[in-house]
């Protein structure tokens, strides 16, 4: 007797369909959400990240006087 005739004969079988279809729709809509295209101006911001040389873009916020 192999697992997958244990598995078959106890009814279990239908937990790994769920999962697979689970397991689809989550990746689908990361797919979906990293190909959007409102997100288009910040991957554009992160992909060139990598080619900055460290400096900051923005000037430092100021202290406002607080000591």
């Amino acid at each position: 007797m192999s697992l997958a005739d244990s598995v078959a004969r106890s009814g279990l079988a239908v937990y790994a369909e769920v999962a697979l279809v689970i397991f689809f729709a989550v990746f689908a809509g990361i797919v979906l959400y990293t190909l959007a295209r409102r997100h288009g101006a910040r991957y554009e911001r992160l992909r060139r990240l990598p080619l900055e040389d460290g400096r900051a873009q923005d000037p430092p916020p100021s202290a406002g006087g607080k000591s």
